[in-house]
């Protein structure tokens, strides 16, 4: 009798222990940057569909000053399949910590046939720019998805 009293009694106090820790707020979550998101703010030329991987070659970049101090870049972008292909660009102008800078192109539509390579070219609107990204993406279908 005694040890089936103890037996609730352990019982009783793990299902206490249980309920106040499940209860009990952490806090706000923290969002965690990972390094291959800090990688793309970074980076000049980024693909945001991850089937472009292997598909699209971005072979030479370059980013420097107009005589004017606004920020210009080019990008040979290189289709890298047997089979055309057709993407989107745009370019979005940072400030020298990573940070957007509410500048940037609209989508481009840019066709490539099979190994060809076409230069993307953007030149921001001011000169606080200090550096640009080339997104590439598939072209969106009218329902808002991409086409692979």
């Amino acid at each position: 009798m005694r040890i089936k009293n103890l037996s609730y009694t352990a019982l009783a106090i793990a299902l206490a222990f249980t309920v106040t820790a499940c209860s009990r707020s952490r806090g706000p979550d923290v969002p965690i940057a990972d390094a291959k998101a800090v990688a793309r703010t970074q980076s000049p030329v980024v693909l945001f569909d991850k089937t472009l991987k292997g598909k699209i070659a971005a072979d030479q970049v370059e980013q420097y000053r107009l005589a004017d101090g606004r920020m210009s870049i080019s990008a040979n972008l290189r289709n890298r399949t047997k089979k055309a292909l057709t993407v989107q660009t745009r370019t979005v102008f940072k400030d020298a910590g990573g940070f957007a800078i509410d500048d940037e192109t609209s989508w481009q539509n840019l066709f490539l046939s099979p190994q060809q390579y076409s230069t993307v070219r953007a030149a921001s609107m001011t000169g606080a720019a200090e550096m640009a990204t080339v997104e590439v993406r598939y072209p969106k279908s009218k329902q808002g998805e991409s086409k692979d």
